[in-house]
């Protein structure tokens, strides 16, 4: 990976400006750079390839983060699909599940379809499916000063209105996710909680994530232990 200097600095800065403009033509429901429709999708894979030309210089990649709205369905085909194949491989996906699931998408089927193209993970739950139209969804809940815990009635709203419920009662199997996602070459996994759930108490939500998250990489390295004995 190419060091980081002033030149390139300048450079993602004059990126991140043209991705973060003010037209509102390249804005999907008030979120800058993103899309959700084919007509959009389109307009972000020239600028994708715009930035990846811009990226290859330096030794980097563009990464494109997806929430609920680009699955959406336009001519026939998620819009994230459209955008995929208008743009270079070196455009990657950092794909989170939790917002995938949300919008009801088949998710392993439809990592298969981009072998090579997704670089990242975000490992994050999802209990139900709330539709591709339920953009960001979110609570009005402030964080208090030590920016740690919330009290209890305040985590039972959140997991009243959030799908981000406990890892247990997850709509996807996450040893399939992980296999797949090692299979299509994905290199980064990263656990996210947006909601908790645990008498409001962030951190002893996150350590019962984790060892359920735990529990399925150990159920997948056995897998493939045990593949690897039978050859």
């Amino acid at each position: 990976m190419a060091m980081i200097n002033t030149e390139t600095a300048r450079s993602l800065q004059s990126l991140f400006q043209s991705i973060r403009g003010d037209d509102p033509a390249f804005r999907y429901r008030g979120i800058p750079g993103a899309f959700g429709t084919y007509d959009m999708a389109m307009r972000a894979a020239e600028q994708g390839q715009r930035e990846a030309a811009i990226a290859s210089r330096y030794d980097l990649k563009v990464i494109y983060h997806n929430h609920t709205h680009e699955f959406r369905i336009d001519h026939g085909d998620y819009v994230l699909d459209t955008y995929l194949k208008n743009t270079p491989d070196t455009v990657m996906l950092q794909l989170d599940v939790g917002w995938a699931l949300c919008a009801g998408v088949d998710l392993i089927t439809w990592m298969r379809k981009w072998p090579g193209r997704i670089e990242s993970l975000h490992v994050k739950p999802c209990n139900w499916v709330i539709g591709p139209e339920a953009l960001g969804m979110t609570c009005p809940l402030p964080l208090n000063d030590l920016g740690i815990t919330r009290d209890h009635l305040q985590a039972n709203q959140a997991y009243a209105e959030s799908p981000q419920g406990p890892m247990e009662l997850n709509i996807v199997d996450w040893t399939s996710i992980f296999n797949t996602a090692d299979d299509m070459g994905c290199t980064t996994f990263i656990h996210e909680r947006e909601r908790i759930y645990i008498s409001g108490d962030i951190l002893a939500c996150i350590r019962e994530d984790i060892s359920r998250l735990r529990a399925c990489l150990d159920a997948m390295h056995a897998t493939a232990t045990a593949s690897t004995i039978k050859r």
